[in-house]
């Protein structure tokens, strides 16, 4: 009885370990998901905690803009949204999930272990650059 539970135990542990290292089972979009939700769209929304909201375009090129500055944006790999501004060489890359029609973006700790924390939602997405904003050249 107790190999039993120690064994289930352990397996336990192995698929929660698996859920953070494979992020599509762990409810997050895949990167070809991601960038056909993100290329040439501008999204709108709200910081989790903080009293912040903005917005951002993205156009194909990698190029973004919004109410933060200008910069670039990729999708890793893994499927995480990566944004850096100008002037500031710190890429910031977010895991993004979908709830209901918003969008929430996790901040993954190097202690991947630890969990991720909800950052960002995303309340619109729209078609094109519907706030004009200028791209860096």
């Amino acid at each position: 009885m107790k190999k039993t539970k120690r064994r289930l135990s352990l397996l336990a542990v192995a698929v929660f370990a698996s859920a953070l290292a494979n992020p599509v089972v762990a409810g997050y979009l895949s990167a070809d998901e991601l960038k056909s939700i993100i290329t040439n769209k501008t999204w709108t929304g709200h910081h989790a905690f903080k009293d912040r909201r903005g917005s951002r375009y993205f156009d194909e090129s990698g190029k973004s803009s919004g109410t933060t500055g200008t910069g670039t944006w990729r999708v890793s790999d893994e499927g995480m949204l990566c944004v850096s501004d100008d002037g500031n060489s710190n890429e910031r890359c977010r895991f993004v999930k979908k709830d209901g029609e918003k969008y929430k973006r996790y901040l993954v700790p190097k202690n991947r272990m630890a969990g991720h924390k909800h950052v960002w939602t995303t309340t619109r997405i729209e078609d094109g650059n519907t706030q004009n904003f200028k791209l860096a050249e």
